[in-house]
């Protein structure tokens, strides 16, 4: 078939007219001359480039076309990866592959076709039977010894996407220089007769079957915090689940149980595996509209995810929620992260905190904040405007010794006396972290322990780590230390 439409560009034209003149199975070429009369620019779309390999393999639009998920640009990425493997592990019959697949439509589909092309490349398949989770493959892949892992899923896209994740032995998504590399061979695939392809009944392709599933739960069983007290007291949890028409559905409810969570009640309208999503835009959970259904079986139950009960009060939220004028200290504020100094601003303009699952928590009696800097890094420009600046310094020899004498008792007055004048004269060099007083005491602590009485330049020297934790600065003290004999 000629093309006759003169406002696709010829390149396109050609990319088109080679799938129509091709080996394709008689529905694509019928769905292109279909596009062809009713959806030109829809086709331009589909053909215009190749559907790019991307962070951890494909995803895209499904449909006919070299920039659509269908079983072509399946079969081209599964022989790349083929290639890939064989090169990286010198046979195929050194590779293994697990491939597992979601809900969505054609998922099981490309899965099979995926599982041909190992196939046909001498390269032994582990087919999972039903449809699963996508940590579930990842799991597979190392359980079952496997050299790589496809998962066919578009994860919270819409219903029209699907995807092809790709998985490297240790069981994480592939990462430089295996993604390139896989991306190249399948670049290097230009024709479908450079693909090799098997039946499903090859004795190559292995199904896996649910016997799977007890091995998995074996293996998050250990990852508990607190095993006891879950069988024990999980029944009286209330838990809202949905799997918002995904595959969640065949396995979180066994891991729940199987932990002790047996109180579980399932958003019905949302339980069934349905690659339409019919009652979400896209199954995200990100987005609040996706757990409309969700909240509301919470509500209805009183689950209790998200309940009060479930929060543990720290002290910024205590102080916070105090009906009682409190002083909350927040030591060492420059050694925290940006996020949580943007959280301070958040205190110390509007005196609230805000919790996503309980709403904004507004102070009713301000508390008087304290904010302690070893100035290892400058604060915000906001923050600091909130603040009034003291500037402390070490204490003098004398204080230290002071300090010291009424923090420990039993200690001599000469040996806390020497141990404050040696951190003064180590204090006095440049030095990435120079001692603190809490240093000092535990210094003088041990000291004590060791039954001294007064210091020697021994003892010093035996004992310096306990004062600095930089080895550049022990070594500097240690230096020191020689050439004042």
């Amino acid at each position: 078939m000629a093309m006759p439409n003169a406002s696709i560009d010829v390149i396109v034209q050609k990319r088109i007219q080679s799938w129509l003149d091709g080996p394709y199975d008689a529905e694509t070429k019928a769905k292109i001359k279909q596009m062809l009369k009713e959806d030109p620019q829809g086709l331009v779309d589909a053909f215009y480039t190749d559907l790019s390999f991307g962070t951890g393999g494909l995803r895209g639009i499904m449909g006919v076309g070299t920039n659509r998920m269908n079983r072509y640009t399946i079969q081209t990425a599964t022989q790349g990866l083929a290639n890939y493997l064989i090169s990286q592990f010198t046979s195929s019959s050194n590779c293994g592959v697990v491939i597992g697949y979601d809900s969505r439509h054609h998922s099981r589909l490309f899965a099979e076709v995926a599982a041909q092309v190992l196939a046909g490349n001498g390269i032994h398949v582990y087919l999972l039977k039903d449809m699963r989770p996508t940590p579930y493959v990842s799991f597979a892949v190392r359980y079952k010894n496997c050299q790589a892992g496809i998962m066919i899923t578009a994860s919270h896209n819409p219903a029209e996407y699907n995807g092809y994740k790709v998985y490297w032995q240790d069981g994480a998504q592939v990462v430089h220089p295996h993604d390139l590399g896989i991306t190249k061979a399948a670049e290097k695939i230009q024709e479908i007769a450079q693909i090799k392809s098997s039946t499903l009944k090859d004795p190559l392709i292995e199904i896996v079957d649910d016997k799977l599933d007890e091995a998995y739960l074996a293996a998050i069983r250990p990852l508990q915090h607190f095993p006891e007290i879950n069988k024990k007291e999980g029944k009286n949890v209330s838990i809202a689940y949905t799997s918002l028409h995904g595959v969640g559905i065949t396995l979180a409810p066994k891991a729940l149980t199987d932990w002790g969570f047996s109180n579980i009640h399932y958003v019905k309208e949302q339980i069934e595996p349905n690659g339409d999503f019919p009652t979400v835009k896209s199954p995200n959970p990100e987005n609040k509209e996706a757990l409309t259904l969700g909240i509301h079986t919470m509500q209805q139950t009183e689950s209790d995810i998200f309940d009060e009960d479930f929060l543990l009060e720290r002290p910024l939220l205590a102080a916070i929620r105090s009906p009682e004028s409190v002083v909350l200290l927040i030591d060492e504020v420059d050694r925290i992260e940006v996020e949580t100094e943007a959280l301070l601003l958040e205190i110390l303009s509007d005196f609230q905190v805000s919790v996503p699952e309980l709403g904004t928590i507004v102070a009713t009696t301000r508390p008087s904040v304290f904010l302690t800097s070893n100035n290892t890094r400058e604060l915000s420009e906001a923050l600091k405007r909130r603040c009034v600046f003291l500037d402390l310094d070490y204490p003098t020899i004398e204080r230290e010794q002071a300090i010291i004498e009424a923090r420990i008792p039993g200690i001599s007055s000469t040996l806390a006396a020497n141990c404050a004048e040696v951190v003064s004269w180590i204090r006095s060099f440049e030095l990435k972290k120079p001692p603190s007083v809490s240093e000092t005491l535990d210094w003088a602590r041990t000291l004590l322990v060791l039954g001294r009485q007064e210091l020697t330049r021994d003892d010093i020297r035996v004992t310096l780590n306990l004062l600095l934790k930089y080895s550049g600065d022990t070594d500097k003290i240690g230096e020191a230390l020689k050439a004042a004999r």
